[in-house]
């Protein structure tokens, strides 16, 4: 009997590496808008609100060392050298990137110097204090985790509600709600509100795929923990770092995307439950002795499949060199395209089921022509 479940919850210490991730996701979210001047840098930042916004440089990454690295409080040393490493190493990419490139492209920068310098101290301390963290006390971060994302859900369904039957202007400012209501009238609200259906299925029918995707390959609980945990980092993070910036639109498109993965996730289990299932191999199949079995493995073509190897590797460094030659020729920001396909092509090294999430979603989104 085969004991192994794909689709089972994630452990505990795997919500905690997700929330991380999150987490910083957040952060490098504020930094994108910042080089497009849609949020203020560190060098814009009014009169007492500059140590406020320093401060959040460093207790945000200081929270995602401490949930990433104690994710891993229960592997050997080997394995948490790894994680601290990786998690280093991969935000220091992001910090250097975030100096140099918007340069390049005649972008302003998102972080100042003393952001970056905040931001590294604030990673090297949460990793290490994540790295001294007990098991221990990695499960029972874990179990206090349970309540904070039954507090997201609750949150984020009333928020739906609330910003689909008060119908407010697309690009009112959601602190400033006030000067976003424009009905003045039953009539006038009975107008509005399908418009406001509409622009939420616009958004929510692009991640449908996404969680459909993952059900029907059996990863639903793994998409449903990464989609959770982005919906607690918004509520933890996001929300403080994007005060003010945020529109109703903006809120109307995360909200989206959490309930269109949640859609796809039931669609592609009820669809994956009508599909056929395969017949457990072995049931009266004729016994084959060992003597056999150890002649057949030995005469077998092992050359073939290690020149098959051979073939599709060459063709997979064929194809990334290509890809790569076509965004450094890119006709506009050549540099950032080909960064993200190799960020991309890194994250499909270390989580090949990242596909599902990324296509779906970013097809109906890109136009490269």
């Amino acid at each position: 009997m085969n004991s192994t479940v794909p689709s089972a919850a994630p452990a505990r210490p795997e919500r905690l590496m997700a929330l991380g991730i999150a987490v910083l996701g957040w952060l490098v979210c504020v930094g994108l808008l910042a080089m497009f001047a849609r949020v203020p840098t560190a060098g814009e930042a009014v009169e007492g609100g500059g140590i406020q916004f320093h401060l959040g440089q460093l207790l945000v990454p200081l929270l995602a060392g401490i949930l990433c690295q104690s994710s891993a409080s229960v592997l050997s040393f080997e394995s948490r050298l790894r994680h601290a490493a990786g998690l280093w190493a991969a935000w220091t990419i992001v910090g250097v990137g975030a100096a140099v490139m918007p340069h390049q492209m005649g972008l302003q920068g998102p972080w100042s110097t003393f952001d970056l310098v905040m931001q590294q101290v604030g990673i090297v301390l949460g990793i290490t204090l994540g790295w001294l963290c007990p098991p221990t006390l990695a499960l029972r971060l874990g179990n206090w985790l349970k309540p904070f994302e039954a507090i997201a859900r609750g949150v984020i369904t009333a928020v739906s509600v609330a910003i689909i039957l008060v119908p407010l202007a697309p690009d009112a400012s959601l602190f400033d709600l006030a000067n976003g209501w424009h009905i003045d009238s039953p009539g006038g609200y009975l107008k509005a509100l399908p418009g406001q259906v509409y622009l939420a299925l616009k958004s929510l029918i692009l991640w449908v795929p996404v969680g459909m995707l993952y059900a029907l390959a059996e990863k639903q609980a793994q998409i449903r923990g990464w989609t959770i945990a982005g919906a607690l980092a918004f509520l933890v993070v996001g929300l403080p770092l994007l005060h003010g910036v945020l529109s109703v639109q903006d809120l109307l498109e995360i909200l989206s995307a959490y309930w269109g993965i949640v859609v796809g996730v039931s669609l592609g289990t009820q669809v994956r439950r009508t599909l056929p299932t395969p017949e457990p191999d072995g049931h009266g199949a004729p016994a084959v002795s060992v003597e056999a079995n150890r002649g057949a493995s030995e005469s077998g073509p092992a050359s073939r499949v290690r020149a098959g190897q051979a073939v599709r590797q060459i063709a997979a460094v064929l194809l990334l060199l290509g890809v790569g030659a076509w965004a450094w020729f890119f006709p506009r920001w050549g540099l950032l395209v080909l960064c993200g396909l190799g960020f991309y092509a890194l994250v499909l090294w270390r989580y090949r089921h990242a596909w599902l999430l990324v296509v779906p979603a970013a097809l109906p989104l890109l136009n490269l022509a």
